[in-house]
C-alpha cells in the first residue's frame, strides 16, 4: 500500500509538472491528474490488450465529451460514442464512418446534431422533418408539379408518409390556381342562372343572350386596359380574388344595364310609343349612367384607399362598371336600332299588355300608400336589428381560415404541430437602447441584462413556444461572461450567433419569438397585442423604446389600417354619392335618404351573413367583408332605388302627383326590378360555389344585400318614406307640386 501511494503521488508531480501534460489530462481528457494516475496504475505491471483498450476507450469518451461539451452545434451520443471509438481499434476511421452511415441509423450516430440544430428540421414529436430547397428562378407551377412528381415516388418507399411543399410562392401559386378554379365554376354557374332568368323574363332565347354578348365584350375590354395599366403604367400584379370580383361583378351589373334598358324599350313599344329607342336611351340611359357612375365612383375610392388585398379590386372593377356603361348606352341602342323586335323573338309585342307583376304591386303600393308610417317605424327596427349584430359581432384578419386547404396551408398546420408553433412565420422585438450593447469589443453588462429581462418575459408569456435573442442566441439562456472559458472554436460561435441578433448600429437588438399557434388566427393576432404589456412588466429599466414585427403584428397593423379606412371611406364615399345623385337627382334630401337606407340594408344583409358564418358555422368574419359590402352595395344597391326615383321623377315632371307617380314607378318597374334583383343575386350568390372561403363570405353579403334591397327596401321603405316627404322629395328644385 505504502509503494502504491508513493507511485501515485510521484507519477501525478511529474505529470503537474509538465504544463503540456496537465493541459492534456486535465482539459484534453478531461479528468483530474490523479484520477488518471489511479486509472493507469490500477491497470497493473501486465495488463491485457482488452484492459487497455477499454480504459483508453473511456480516456477518448472523456476527450470527446470534453470536446463538445460547450458546442451548441454539435451533442455526443453518449448511448454509443463508447462502442464507436472501441471499433477505431479495428480499422482506420474512414471504414469507421461508412460502416456506421451504411448500417446505422441516427440514434447510434456517435456525433449528431445538438438540440437546437436537430430541431431546426425535424419535430419536437419526430413526426415531421423539413428539407429546405433553393432554386435560381422564381417557383411556378411546373416547378412545384416537378417537385411533387419527386415526392410521390417516396411516399410509395415509405409507407403513409405524407410531402407537403410550402413556401410563399408555393402557397401563393397553389392560391392562384384554386382561385382560377373557383372562378370558373362561380362564372359557369352565374352565366347558367342569368341566361335562364333573362330567357323567362321576355320568354325569348335571343334575348337571353344579349347581355351575355355584352358582358364577353366588357371582360374582354376591361381585363386588357386593366393588364395595360398593371404591367405599362403601375408595375405590380393583383390579388388572387381580384380576377373573380372583377368578372362576377360586370356580369352582374352588365346584366343588370342592358335588360333595365331593354325593358324599358319593351315597355315604349307596349304603349305605342312614337319615339320608342329615343324615349328608352334617354331616360333608362340616365338611370343606368347614374348607377354606373356612383359605382365606378366608389371603387375608386377603395382603389385609393390602398386597402390589402381589395384595393386592386377598386380600380380594375371600376374601369370595368365604366366600360359596361358605355357599352349599354352605345352597343345596345345600336343593337336595338338595328334589329328593333326581333330581339325578344319569339315573343309577341302586345299593346297596352300589363305589366310583369303588375297586380302584385298594385298591391304593394296600396298597401304601402295607406301603411306609409307603420312601414318607416318597421324600416327603423330592421335597421337598429342591423346595426347591433353588425357591432357587437367581432371581426379579424384570419385569413388562412378562409382558403382552401392546400398543400401550403397543411404544410403551415402540420409544422405547427410538430414544432411546438409557427416555426415559418416567427416574429421579433426590435429593442432600441440609449447606450449601445457593445463597446470596445465587450458587452454592455446593465444593457444586456435588459435585453435577458426582455427575452424572459417573452419566454414566460403561454401564447410563445420560443424565443432567440442575444442571450438566448439558442433558445436557451447563455451567460455572455462565461464564454471566455470556453473553447476558441465554441465561443467564436456564441459570439457570432450573439451577435446576430445585434445590430451594425449597436444599440439595437433584434428578439426572435415563435407563437404556440399559427400566426395569423385570433389567438396569435390577440397574444401579439398584448406583447407591448408583457415587454413593460418585464423588471428591470427600460432604457430602451421598442417595436414588434412579423407576420402576426403586420395582419394586426392591416387590420387596424382597413379598419380606420373603412371609417373614413365610408363618409367620403356616401358625400361622394350625395354630390352624383344630387346632380342627376335635382335634390338634396333624396340623395340622403337613398344613402341611409341602402346603408339599413347593408347592415342587415351583414347581419344575416355574420349570422350565418360566425354564429352557425363557426367561421372568422374578415374585416374586409363590411369594407367590401359597403362599397360595392352603396352603389350596387342604389340601382334598383335609382331606377324607381327617377322613373317617378320622370312622372312627376309629366305632372302626375307624387303619390301617383310613386304608385306608377312601382308598377312599372316592380317586374323589372324583381327580375334584375333575382339575376343580380343569383350571380352574386355564384360566388359561394367558388370553395374560397373568404369569396364566400363576400358572395354572400353581397346577394342577401341584393335580395333586401329587392324584397323589403325597394317595394316598401323606398315609397313609405318618399310618401312621407311628399315634395320635398325634389326640394329645392320646383318639380314636385301636388296637383
Amino acid at each position: 500500500g505504502a509503494t502504491y501511494n508513493a507511485s501515485l503521488a510521484i507519477i501525478s508531480s511529474s505529470y503537474s509538472s509538465s504544463t503540456n501534460t496537465a493541459n492534456l489530462i486535465e482539459s484534453g481528457l478531461n479528468m483530474s491528474i490523479r484520477n488518471f494516475t489511479l486509472d493507469v496504475l490500477n491497470l497493473g505491471l501486465k495488463p491485457s490488450p482488452a484492459t487497455v483498450k477499454t480504459l483508453s476507450s473511456s480516456f477518448l469518451v472523456n476527450a470527446t465529451e470534453s470536446l463538445f461539451a460547450h458546442n451548441p452545434l454539435i451533442s455526443v451520443n453518449i448511448a454509443s460514442i463508447s462502442d464507436f471509438i472501441k471499433y477505431l481499434y479495428t480499422t482506420n476511421s474512414t471504414v469507421a464512418i461508412q460502416q456506421e452511415l451504411a448500417d446505422g441509423d441516427f440514434s447510434t450516430y456517435p456525433i449528431v446534431p445538438s438540440y437546437f440544430v436537430f430541431h431546426q428540421f425535424v419535430g419536437y414529436d419526430n413526426s415531421t422533418t423539413i428539407i429546405i430547397a433553393s432554386f435560381d428562378q422564381n417557383t411556378s407551377a411546373s416547378l412545384i408539379s416537378s417537385i411533387d412528381n419527386i415526392t410521390s415516388t417516396y411516399t410509395s418507399t415509405i409507407p403513409n408518409s405524407v410531402y407537403l411543399v410550402a413556401g410563399s410562392s408555393a402557397l401563393d401559386n397553389q392560391l392562384a390556381g384554386e382561385s382560377l378554379d373557383g372562378m370558373a365554376k362561380a362564372l359557369i354557374i352565374g352565366i347558367i342562372l342569368s341566361v335562364i332568368i333573362i330567357g323567362l323574363f321576355f320568354r325569348s332565347p335571343i334575348a337571353a343572350f344579349i347581355p351575355l354578348l355584352i358582358f364577353g365584350f366588357s371582360a374582354v375590354i376591361s381585363m386588357g386596359i386593366n393588364g395595360l395599366i398593371y404591367k405599362y403604367v403601375l408595375h405590380s400584379t393583383v390579388s388572387f380574388i381580384t380576377p373573380t370580383l372583377l368578372l362576377i361583378l360586370i356580369l352582374g351589373l352588365t346584366s343588370d344595364y342592358i335588360v333595365y334598358i331593354m325593358s324599358r324599350y319593351r315597355q315604349e313599344l307596349r304603349k305605342n310609343s312614337p319615339d320608342p329607342i329615343p324615349e328608352s336611351a334617354q331616360w333608362a340611359g340616365h338611370a343606368v349612367f347614374t348607377s354606373g357612375l356612383t359605382v365606378a365612383m366608389s371603387y375608386i375610392v377603395l382603389w385609393i384607399a390602398d386597402v390589402p388585398i381589395f384595393s386592386d379590386s377598386g380600380l380594375t372593377n371600376a374601369i370595368g362598371v365604366t366600360v359596361s356603361i358605355m357599352l349599354a348606352n352605345t352597343l345596345l341602342i345600336a343593337m336595338i336600332s338595328t334589329f328593333g323586335k326581333k330581339l325578344f323573338w319569339p315573343s309577341k309585342i302586345v299593346a297596352n299588355r300589363k305589366f310583369p307583376f303588375e297586380h302584385s304591386m298594385t298591391k304593394i303600393a296600396g298597401g304601402v300608400i295607406r301603411n306609409r308610417r307603420k312601414v318607416a317605424v318597421i324600416f327603423v327596427l330592421f335597421a337598429l336589428f342591423g346595426l347591433y349584430v353588425y357591432a357587437t359581432t367581432p371581426s379579424s384578419m384570419d385569413v388562412f381560415s378562409l382558403v382552401p386547404s392546400s398543400s401550403g396551408i397543411q404544410a403551415l398546420q402540420q409544422v405547427n404541430d410538430s414544432f411546438h408553433g409557427d416555426f415559418f412565420d416567427r416574429g421579433y422585438v426590435i429593442l432600441n437602447f440609449t447606450s449601445p450593447l457593445i463597446v470596445n469589443g465587450a458587452y454592455n453588462t446593465t444593457e444586456m441584462n435588459q435585453v435577458t429581462s426582455v427575452e424572459s418575459a417573452l419566454i414566460d408569456d403561454s401564447a410563445i413556444s420560443q424565443v432567440y435573442g442575444p442571450t438566448y442566441p439558442f433558445g436557451y439562456y447563455v451567460n455572455t461572461s462565461e464564454l471566455a472559458s470556453y473553447t476558441p472554436e465554441d465561443s467564436s460561435l456564441y459570439y457570432q450567433y450573439i451577435n446576430d441578433s445585434i445590430g451594425q448600429n449597436k444599440s439595437y437588438a433584434m428578439i426572435t419569438f415563435q407563437l404556440s399557434q399559427v400566426a395569423w388566427n385570433s389567438y396569435s393576432s390577440t397574444a401579439v397585442n398584448n406583447l407591448p404589456a408583457v415587454i413593460n412588466k418585464a423588471p428591470g429599466s427600460h432604457d430602451y423604446t421598442y417595436e414588434i414585427g412579423g407576420l402576426t403584428q403586420g395582419l394586426n397593423d392591416a387590420y387596424s389600417y382597413t379598419a380606420q379606412t373603412f371609417s373614413k371611406i365610408v363618409p367620403i364615399l356616401a358625400l361622394a354619392v350625395f354630390v352624383v345623385l344630387m346632380i342627376q337627382l335635382s335634390s338634396l334630401l333624396t340623395p340622403v335618404r337613398l344613402i341611409i337606407m341602402v346603408m339599413a340594408s347593408v347592415l342587415v344583409s351583414l347581419a344575416v351573413t355574420y349570422i350565418i358564418y360566425f354564429n352557425i358555422l363557426q367561421l372568422p368574419i374578415l374585416i374586409f367583408l363590411p369594407l367590401f359590402s359597403f362599397i360595392t352595395l352603396l352603389a350596387v344597391g342604389l340601382d334598383y332605388d335609382i331606377f324607381m326615383i327617377t322613373r317617378a321623377r320622370e312622372a312627376v315632371i309629366k305632372g302626375m302627383s307624387n303619390e301617383d307617380a310613386i304608385r306608377t314607378s312601382i308598377v312599372e318597374n316592380g317586374g323589372v326590378i324583381i327580375t334584375l334583383g333575382l339575376l343580380l343575386f343569383a350571380i352574386f350568390f355564384s360566388l359561394t360555389f367558388s370553395g374560397i372561403g373568404i369569396i364566400q363570405e363576400i358572395g354572400t353579403g353581397l346577394a342577401l344585400g341584393v335580395i333586401v334591397d329587392t324584397f323589403i327596401s325597394w317595394p316598401f321603405f323606398v315609397p313609405a318614406i318618399m310618401l312621407i316627404m311628399k315634395r320635398y322629395n325634389w326640394w329645392p328644385s320646383k318639380i314636385g307640386k301636388e296637383k
